[in-house]
């Protein structure tokens, strides 16, 4: 989503932080703030879910980019079997 661009979960959070205080300092105003509050609560759980899923997204792309690493490793190290006895021996 194209308006979430602008966002950062520090805003989010911030955003979240601020309408738990003010529902903690003002519960005798509940009734009228829960007719308003209903289209920011929304607002604020979709704000949530696109980061939720931004991150999930990152999360993915480092894990590949992980798992790549270390298969490359691993095939360099079968297709180098002296060079790693040659290290371990020198390292006992």
């Amino acid at each position: 989503m194209a308006w979430m661009d602008d966002f950062s979960p520090r805003d989010l959070a911030l955003g979240v932080a601020i309408g738990i205080g003010a529902a903690a300092l003002f519960p005798e105003l509940a009734p009228a703030i829960r007719g308003a509050g209903r289209p920011l609560l929304k607002s604020a759980l979709k704000a949530a879910l696109a980061a939720s899923e931004s991150g999930r997204d990152r999360i993915a792309e480092l894990q590949e980019t992980i798992e790549d690493l270390v298969a490359e490793v691993r095939h360099e190290l079968a297709s180098e079997p002296e060079t790693a006895a040659d290290a371990s021996a020198t390292q006992a």
